[in-house]
């Protein structure tokens, strides 16, 4: 009888060889995903670093164009100090001249001399224009002070919606932040299950390599024993059927070189099988170390975040400050302001007022030079010597015979009507002056009193 040539059930297995290949496509086509999503993520964050980069720079050219502003009002500011300082210095010689003019006016002997009065007039006609000059100043002063103010305004306004810009921006690149954060935790959760699931696939496949293994060392045993009984066999039936016995040695022949053949592609299949596990392991060493670079990237772009968080909260802090001192900058300019329109104001009343007197003096010297003298009348004791009427009170200045002591006089005239006692001495001149040039009394005088004040202070130089 022919020997049995079919394959038992284990040494056919042709579909139990292929479930290996069909899982590593698999896993293949997963590391590819998890791939494409890690080049995403580095992606989202070469953007997020573009971005604040680019806030940087902003907010970088923002404390820039507010330290030229600072610049320019410190400038401004130096300029009305000196303006301020030219005309406290013009005040205080304006004083100096007072003081002299009292001086002059306790001396009887320079209260007479014309070169002193003339050179104390150029230097009163001096003083006004440097007055004028220095109001002049302090208008430009104050144009340039409010054109650096709206300037202000405008990059505090401009700064102002730069910084909620950048705090819109910033709030966005968290957010965006926290989300790749939360979608790397999730895709490292997701490759470190799928790094475990690769772990069992691998491990379910080298038991099962393990296992083929051993079905095909058994099936060549069994191989071999066939064709030992075999050949026994045809031993012991070669006399009797030689012809049969070739014929039989051939197919023997035959089907043990199919079976080597066999055995061999199986060896082959087998370190095929080995050589992919080993880039399969390669692979997942590799995907590993690439997560824990993302890891570390992670880790380096969250101190970054923190150190950029912290240097926009002190610029925030000193945009504040700045707004602070600005405000009383504006708040003292305001004060100052206020100050000097009240000045401009009474030195304008003033000048009106010395203007109207002066109109009406030379007008009562018209009617005084048109009028015929009086003749001359008896004087009694009882009489007033001499008479003076202002214009800005109405109590008259009388003088009477007994009366010796023009100081007196003066002062308690002036005391009656409540003016200052800085125009005694102008008055005590004045009053000589009339006793001296008079030819007749009883003496009735008309004048202004800031007229005689500023002729006779005048004549004291």
């Amino acid at each position: 009888p022919k020997p049995n040539r079919k394959f038992d059930d284990k040494t056919c297995l042709p579909c139990e060889s292929n479930r290996p290949i069909r899982r590593r496509v698999g896993g293949a086509c997963h590391t590819m995903a998890d791939q494409s999503t890690l080049k995403a993520l580095r992606n989202k964050l070469s953007d997020l670093e573009d971005e604040l980069d680019t806030a940087h720079e902003a907010q970088a050219e923002l404390e820039k164009q507010v330290g030229q502003l600072k610049s320019d009002l410190e400038a401004k500011e130096e300029k009305l100090q000196s303006a301020l300082t030219e005309a406290k210095d013009a005040s205080e010689r304006c004083a100096r001249s007072e003081a002299r003019l009292k001086e002059a006016a306790a001396d009887p002997a320079e209260a007479s001399s014309p070169p002193d009065s003339a050179d104390q007039s150029e230097e009163v006609a001096r003083l006004r224009a440097e007055l004028q000059e220095l109001q002049q100043s302090l208008k430009t002063s104050q144009m340039e002070t409010k054109k650096v103010e709206e300037e202000l305004k405008t990059a505090e306004r401009q700064q102002k919606e730069a910084v909620q810009q950048e705090k819109q921006r910033a709030e966005g690149l968290t957010s965006e932040l926290q989300r790749l954060q939360r979608s790397q935790q999730e895709t490292a959760q997701a490759e470190a299950q799928k790094l475990k699931a690769v772990e069992a696939d691998y491990r379910n496949e080298c038991q099962r390599l393990q296992q083929l293994c051993q079905e095909l060392e058994s099936d060549r045993d069994t191989a071999l024993e066939r064709m030992q009984r075999a050949e026994e066999t045809l031993k012991q039936q070669m006399q009797q059927f030689q012809e049969f016995s070739k014929k039989s040695a051939a197919e023997a022949r035959q089907s043990a070189e199919a079976m080597g053949k066999e055995l061999e592609a199986r060896n082959a299949r087998i370190a095929q099988q080995q050589a992919e596990l080993q880039r399969q392991a390669q692979a997942v060493a590799e995907e590993q170390r690439k997560a824990q670079e993302l890891q570390e990237q992670l880790t380096a772009y969250v101190g970054t975040h923190q150190e950029l968080f912290t240097r926009f909260q002190s610029a925030v802090e000193q945009l504040d400050s700045e707004k602070e001192l600005s405000k009383a900058v504006a708040s003292e300019r305001e004060e100052l302001r206020r100050h000097r329109d009240e000045v401009l104001e009474a030195l304008k009343k003033e000048r009106d007022r010395a203007e109207k007197e002066h109109q009406d003096a030379e007008q009562a010297r018209q009617d005084l030079a048109n009028a015929e003298p009086p003749g001359p009348a008896q004087l009694a004791v009882s009489d007033v010597l001499i008479s003076v009427s202002f214009k800005e009170v109405e109590r008259p200045l009388q003088v009477k015979p007994w009366d010796t002591n023009f100081e007196e006089v003066v002062g308690a005239w002036l005391q009656a009507v409540q003016r200052s006692e800085q125009l005694q001495s102008s008055l005590v001149r004045y009053l000589k002056h009339l006793e001296e040039t008079s030819t007749a009394y009883p003496l009735h005088q008309d004048a202004k009193l800031l007229e005689v004040h500023e002729q006779f202070a005048d004549a004291a130089f």
